[in-house]
């Protein structure tokens, strides 16, 4: 064991990193003056030096780059245009709170800071990099500001929001900038500030609206340039398919660890960057800071016919009642099932809200509900939002704008194929309404069609329906088919049978029907156990919406009584077959809402980690309908899909850091006397797995102790599948320790393995055994493991077994949803 006197990569385990940068203060923030909200307003004139609350003259009067050419124009009522500023720029005053998580991570030697990813040297390529969709409007930096800081140049708009309210653009859509009360420009250093940003104050402060992730490419305008577009080619529903999430924070990005390497950020040698690389494009890790212990990335949701998404009888918990009363009657607000696992499930204002806390407003309270690593044997907390209210004027001043953002929201309607770019793509990529009625061969054409229409009303409508019978038998029959499918009760008797035969029957005659994809949702908003859809299982097994949990008040007592979803079968890495078995834990979890398929053409890759389909990065109707025909081949064709290919992996030999403040007394104690099992062949060195690392920045730092200072770096084998750490709650003292030694075990026999197989004649028996180590070792990490399910692209096989004309009916039909 060696002892290594260095700063180390990094601090701390994959699955701790971002709780970690921001947990452990138990300080306030400074609460924002409260803030009306505004129209918006015509900017002054530009003042000198960076001012924000002021926006620049506007550089071209016919500028088609102007905020009012986006969405409807003038065509939003007043409250829909605050609803639009609101999801597009309102930030809740999470500025403070990511600048709070850079001061606290760099006391404990982790550098984290935004103007390495905001670099305007960098503006030509952030979307081909990393899927950020640049502001329009602005152009990039010849020179640095008066402050060293490469920041994009705004060419100025009179149509935009006032900025005092809504902060200054970076650049970047969802990025907002804001001056810094604490700035002081006789002490700034911009070198200095690289080098440890928690050490001083920035001239700025970046924050974060739901317009970063959201604001994505309009599918029927796509940019001619992606890496220049226009306000009439981005769209706010839609959610961002290119954004490289991981990348952002632990690849190119640089957010995180952003000096190494020469300024690189990390390299492959830290799992760090591996966890960022595996993260399917398009997908956002919602409980990154919220950790709920699983790796479980998933897809942006898309956003249409708001106001005719299906309602719940479902109870309001008080406090989120108390909220309400606030803006309407509880008693009359319908309940909707939001998010993939359908447990924001408090009325569309609560579930907005809470995700303005989850990219940190209020954030001083918020952090201190959530796991902290440094204090690892104590749970989170639920998020009070009384608490909030009574401390934090933002919680108020953003709960007031949730109607006028609801009422924005509403305002998306389906984005069809056949009308993008003008219709130019008639005929060609998909058959239009016209050929109904046309010649002989598009009548031909438009048959496939109707075929596809039954196909879909046979075999997809009763979940990718919001239109259900509201009476008589085909209503009863519907209601006896989903509790079959909700309950997850096995084997369908004669009753169901016959259920399922009626509600065809009724599908088929309501599909045909004109108006049948008028304000339907395509999705009855249902959850369904994850054991009767068979898809990988993490996002469905996430805890934030439990009882005791960090988002307890924003979930029904509905949610949190669903009955215990059936044992699953998984792959299993040991056997190389599928028959590992897991139960799902009760208490809500282990279900997935139905997804829409409203503009389905435009949204691939599929389910709900982007898993099914191969993504291009490419923007254009063309490029979108590529990666739909693969997504859906292989949703129809799942032999056709990735399968284990799909598991995310180290893809080198890499390196974990933990400190060991975070483990433990006990589980050091645990490594220090750690032995191998070691073949009996002489002369065999025992390979070095771990070291101890101090990081000698912290050693005259008051309050950092010799656990705080030093970490452990152990050696990830290439190969080896991420979710075997990430998944496991070390928040458990006990399988804390237990992941330790079953990690150290694997890890180390599979390097003795390695080593041995090299030995002439006798090696590749002799290995035989540290294999069969290491294969113990992962299996008792599989068993502690939160989620042990490690292939991404299963399940939802509905319609594998149609025939293959029938799957090309579909498919057209699909097209045009």
């Amino acid at each position: 064991m060696a002892i290594c006197l260095r700063i180390p990569t990094t601090a701390i385990w994959s699955a701790m990193i971002l709780p970690l940068l921001v947990v452990g203060c138990g300080q306030s923030e400074n609460n924002p003056a409260a803030t009306p909200i505004a129209k918006p307003a015509a900017a002054p004139a530009k003042a000198q030096g960076p001012q924000t609350g002021v926006a620049p003259q506007v550089a071209d009067s016919k500028g088609k780059d102007k905020y009012a050419y986006y969405g409807k124009g003038d065509g939003y009522t007043p409250l829909q245009q605050t609803g639009r500023d609101t999801w597009i720029m309102w930030t809740g005053g999470n500025q403070k709170f990511f600048r709070l998580g850079s001061e606290k991570a760099g006391r404990l030697g982790i550098p984290l800071e935004y103007f390495r990813l905001l670099d305007s040297r960098g503006r030509p390529t952030r979307f081909q990099r990393l899927g950020l969709v640049n502001e329009p409007n602005f152009r990039q930096a010849t020179q640095p500001d008066e402050y060293g800081l490469w920041l994009d140049e705004w060419l100025g708009d009179d149509t935009y929001p006032d900025t005092k309210i809504y902060g200054e653009p970076t650049g970047v859509v969802g990025l907002r900038k804001f001056l810094n009360p604490k700035f002081d420009k006789s002490r700034w250093n911009v070198e200095q500030y690289f080098q440890k940003p928690h050490t001083i104050e920035p001239p700025y402060l970046v924050g974060m609206s739901c317009g970063f992730c959201h604001m994505g490419f309009n599918p029927l305008k796509p940019p001619a340039d992606p890496e220049n577009p226009l306000w009439e080619n981005l769209a706010a529903n839609l959610g961002n398919q290119f954004l490289k999430e991981g990348g952002i924070f632990f690849g190119d990005g640089k957010v995180v660890y952003g000096g190494e390497n020469g300024g690189k950020g990390l390299g492959n040698e830290d799992i760090l960057y591996h966890l960022g690389e595996t993260q399917q494009r398009g997908t956002s890790e919602t409980s990154r800071l919220s950790y709920d212990f699983i790796n479980n990335p998933n897809v942006i949701n898309s956003i249409f016919f708001l106001e005719n998404r299906p309602a719940f009888k479902e109870s309001l918990n008080p406090p989120a009642r108390q909220q309400l009363t606030k803006l309407l009657d509880p008693d009359t607000m319908p309940i909707h099932h939001v998010l993939k696992d359908g447990s924001d499930s408090q009325g569309i204002p609560i579930a907005s809200i809470r995700v303005y806390v989850n990219i940190g407003m209020c954030g001083s309270y918020w952090i201190e509900q959530l796991w902290n690593p440094f204090n690892p044997d104590v749970p989170q907390k639920p998020f009070d939002m009384a608490l909030a209210s009574q401390n934090f004027p933002e919680w108020d001043e953003t709960l007031k704008r949730m109607p006028a953002l609801e009422a924005y929201l509403a305002t998306y309607t389906p984005m069809r194929l056949e009308k993008a770019e003008g219709g130019k793509y008639q005929g060609e990529l998909v058959i239009p309404d016209s050929y109904k009625n046309g010649t002989d061969d598009q009548k031909a054409r438009w048959k496939i069609v109707e075929r596809g229409q039954i196909v879909f009303a046979e075999n997809c409508a009763f979940c990718h329906s919001s239109k259900q019978p509201e009476s008589g038998d085909a209503k009863q029959a519907l209601d006896t088919l989903k509790t079959y499918f909700t309950s997850g009760n096995g084997q369908e008797d004669e009753a169901t049978k016959q259920a399922r035969t009626t509600v065809k029957a009724y599908y088929r005659t309501a599909v045909v029907q004109d108006g049948f994809l008028d304000n339907n949702t395509l999705t009855d908003d249902v959850r369904y156990p994850v054991s009767e859809l068979k898809e990988n299982a993490a996002r469905a097994l996430a805890t934030n919406a439990i009882q005791g949990h960090i988002w307890e008040q924003f979930s029904s007592p509905e949610y949190k009584g669903q009955p215990t979803a059936r044992q699953l079968t998984l792959y299993n890495p040991i056997t190389g077959n599928n028959d590992r078995t897991f139960q799902p834990p009760g208490g809500g979890r282990g279900y997935y809402r139905t997804a829409s398929l409203v503009s389905i053409w435009a949204t691939a890759p599929f389910l709900h980690n982007n898993s099914v389909g191969t993504f291009n990065g490419d923007p254009s109707v063309r490029g979108r309908i590529a990666v739909f025909n693969d997504a859906v081949h292989k949703l129809l064709y799942p032999q056709d899909r990735d399968g284990l290919k799909s598991i995310k992996r180290a893809s080198t030999r890499t390196y974990l850091n933990i400190r060991l403040a975070v483990l433990g007394s006990a589980a050091l104690e645990k490594i220090r006397v750690y032995k191998p099992k070691l073949p009996d062949l002489p002369g065999l060195k025992l390979p070095e797995v771990f070291q101890l690392v101090e990081d000698e920045t912290l050693k005259d730092v008051p309050g950092i102790g010799e656990l705080d200072r030093l970490s452990i770096r152990i050696a990830i084998p290439e190969g080896m599948p991420i979710n075997l750490l990430a998944n496991i709650n070390v928040s458990d003292p006990e399988k804390r320790i237990a992941a330790v030694v079953a990690y150290l075990t694997y890890a180390w026999q599979t390097d003795i393995a390695a080593e041995v197989s090299k030995v002439p004649v006798v090696g590749k028996e002799l290995a035989k055994i540290p294999q069969q180590l290491a294969k113990d070792g992962m299996n008792e990490l599989l068993k502690l493991s939160e989620c042990p399910d490690l292939v991404e692209d299963h399940g939802h096989e509905y319609g594998a077994d149609l025939n293959d004309d029938d799957k090309k009916a579909l498919i057209e039909y699909l097209k045009k949803l």
